[in-house]
């Protein structure tokens, strides 16, 4: 999981290097990223599982239908 210094956004990539990317994903500035820190991985962390029980909510209510 890396994080951007320049927008502040945090992010997995999905290949199998250890090497961190060199632009961010989001704002695309160059030599801005960095691995995140536990705190920025906790945090992206409780971020995606919110989102995953949002998605589940969702589908849920469309199954329903």
């Amino acid at each position: 999981i890396y994080h951007c210094t320049h927008c502040r956004y945090t992010f997995e990539i999905n290949n199998h290097t250890d090497r961190c990317p060199d632009r961010c994903p989001d704002c695309g500035k160059l030599y801005s990223v960095r691995p995140a820190t536990a705190e920025e991985v906790a945090e992206y962390r409780q971020i995606r599982l919110e989102i995953s029980r949002e998605d589940g909510i969702a589908a849920d209510c469309v199954a329903r239908k």
